[in-house]
């Protein structure tokens, strides 16, 4: 069971570094939105991909993940083709991949539901879908309009991060194992670009870095500077980085590079920081 949360608790922290806005549900499911480049579904799946990918680098399992308008479409999407899938349902082909499935598949549609609708003649989504409200409404009360929004692919419910961010971080695993030091400050600079830009959009000041450094054989170290004050300056955080990887350059190859940054606390705009100054 240790390993197990041990394994959660690595593919969540990976998810959050792909994530303009993350929440977990349990552990082993989470919901996120992607960041601005994603503009279209082609992108959202290619995205996933990515996902999948480090997932599997990094923590050496398979995962599912369904692609879709809301909520409600990406988690049963993500139900299909496990351990290892990859469905995306586009807004246009909602009714193709809804309506045929049992009402089983529905959120929130148990046993007994699923009883009670089978007794009124509805055993399929489209079926639910087609229902009456009022006859709804009649035998589930406002439960009613909520499962004929939910069989109509209708879901209103947004991504909301449920604990306040502790920290941000950006984790990248090479193609091939390196110990190229133009490859690797590279791959570094990409990563803290990403961190950074995140900072800034929630307006976040941080005090701690953290370098991780994952080499060919597995092993995996960490290593960690707190600063006197309080900053959000891309340079800091690029010129304590590279001090700290300086220690792990030229010893192996390197499979994963990662920064992070914590003891995070939002800005105050009125406040001007010594870091602001030329």
């Amino acid at each position: 069971m240790k390993l197990y949360a041990g394994v959660s608790a690595g593919v969540m922290e990976l998810l959050r570094g792909f994530a303009e806005k993350f929440q977990q549900v349990s552990v082993d499911e989470a919901y996120l939105i992607p960041g601005l480049g994603i503009r279209n579904f082609e992108d959202a799946a290619l995205y996933a991909l990515r996902i999948k990918d480090e997932v599997q680098r990094q923590q050496k399992i398979t995962c599912s993940i369904g692609v879709g308008p809301n909520k409600l479409l990406s988690k049963i999407a993500s139900g299909f083709q496990k351990p290892d899938g990859l469905t995306v349902v586009r807004p246009e082909d909602v009714k193709e991949f809804l309506f045929p499935l049992p009402v089983s598949k529905i959120p929130g549609v148990g046993e007994k539901t699923e009883e009670v609708l089978k007794g009124m003649g509805i055993s399929r989504v489209e079926e639910l879908a087609n229902c009456d409200i009022q006859l709804l409404s009649e035998r589930f009360g406002k439960m009613g309009l909520r499962l004929k929004q939910l069989a109509n692919g209708l879901d209103f419910e947004e991504v909301i991060e449920k604990e306040s961010i502790k920290s941000i971080s950006r984790h990248g695993t090479f193609a091939e194992d390196t110990d190229d030091p133009v490859k690797i400050s590279g791959s570094l600079d990409l990563l803290i670009e990403s961190l950074h830009g995140s900072l800034l959009k929630n307006s976040f000041l941080f005090k701690t870095i953290t370098l991780t450094v994952r080499f060919e054989d597995f092993s995996t170290y960490t290593r960690s500077k707190t600063l006197p004050i309080w900053t959000s300056d891309i340079f800091v955080i690029k010129r304590t980085a590279i001090q700290l990887l300086s220690e792990f350059i030229g010893r192996r190859k390197l499979r994963l590079v990662g920064v992070g940054v914590t003891k995070l606390r939002e800005r105050d705009e009125r406040q001007t920081l010594i870091t602001d100054f030329p």
